[in-house]
C-alpha cells in the first residue's frame, strides 16, 4: 500500500511542478477533499499529503504533510463514528497549519513564523509546539532526515518544554494547567506506548512557547551546544 501511495505521489507531482503557486494549490485541495469526506474521484488526500512530504520546501511542511497521511489513514480505517469525528477533527487541524504556511503563495521557513505576532496568548497545540521548538533549536546539520524520525523525538521535545514552561490541557471542560504530577503519567510514561497521542488536547500558550524557546537555547548554548 504504501508503495503505492508513493508511486501515486510521483506521478502527480510530475503531472504538476511544485512551485510556490503549486505547493498552495495542492494545500488548497487537501482542504478540499477533507471537507469532501466519502468521495473516492481523484487523488485522495494520502496521495497528496505524500506528494507534498516528498516535495516540501521545508522540513516543518514535511512533517506536517506527514502527519496528515497518518491522520488520512486512521480515518479511512476507523469504524465507529465518535473516533471518526475525533481523527476529523485533528486533521483538519494540520491541514489548517499547513494552510498557515503557505499561505501567501510563499512558504515560510518555521510554523513560529506562521503565527500573528500579536497572538502571544494564543494557545498553541503542544505537537505544533514541539514541532516549532525542535526545528528551532536543533542545529541543521544534527536533525533528524526523516518526518517520521522528528515524530519519535517529539515526546521528549514535550519533556523539555514541559520543564520551563506550564502545559495547558484543554478537554470538554475548558482548559486548565496540567499539574506537575500528571507531566510524569502524561509524558513519560504514555509517550513511550502512545508516541505524538500523548501530546493531544495539551496546549501551551504563544508567549510561554517563545520564552521556552529562549531558555532552552541559552542553556544549550551554556552546555557547549553550536548553532
Amino acid at each position: 500500500m504504501q508503495d503505492e501511495v508513493e508511486k501515486r505521489a510521483d506521478n502527480l507531482q510530475m503531472a504538476g511542478g511544485m512551485s510556490n503557486e503549486n505547493l498552495a494549490a495542492l494545500v488548497r485541495r487537501m482542504h478540499e477533499r477533507h471537507a469532501a469526506e466519502g468521495t473516492t474521484e481523484g487523488p485522495n488526500l494520502q496521495v497528496m499529503a505524500k506528494t507534498l512530504e516528498i516535495h516540501a520546501p521545508h522540513r516543518i511542511v514535511a512533517l506536517l504533510a506527514r502527519l496528515v497521511q497518518i491522520d488520512a489513514d486512521a480515518l479511512g480505517r476507523a469504524r465507529a463514528e465518535p473516533l471518526r469525528g475525533e481523527l476529523a477533527a485533528r486533521l483538519g487541524e494540520r491541514l489548517r497549519w499547513l494552510q498557515d504556511l503557505v499561505d501567501g503563495g510563499a512558504p515560510k521557513s518555521n510554523a513560529q513564523a506562521a503565527m500573528p505576532a500579536e497572538a502571544h496568548d494564543v494557545l498553541v497545540p503542544l505537537e505544533l509546539a514541539c514541532a516549532i521548538a525542535y526545528f528551532q533549536l536543533t542545529p541543521p546539520r544534527k536533525r533528524m532526515e526523516s518526518p517520521s524520525e522528528v515524530l519519535d523525538v517529539l515526546p521528549m521535545v514535550a519533556i523539555a518544554l514541559s520543564a520551563v514552561a506550564p502545559l495547558l490541557r484543554a478537554d470538554g471542560e475548558g482548559v486548565g494547567k496540567l499539574p506537575p504530577q500528571e507531566v510524569q503519567a502524561q509524558l513519560f510514561d504514555k509517550a513511550r506506548s502512545n508516541g505524538t497521542q500523548a501530546l493531544e488536547r495539551l496546549r501551551i500558550r504563544r508567549s510561554d512557547l517563545d520564552a521556552a524557546i529562549v531558555v532552552l537555547r541559552e542553556a544549550r548554548m551554556s552546555f557547549g551546544g553550536g548553532v
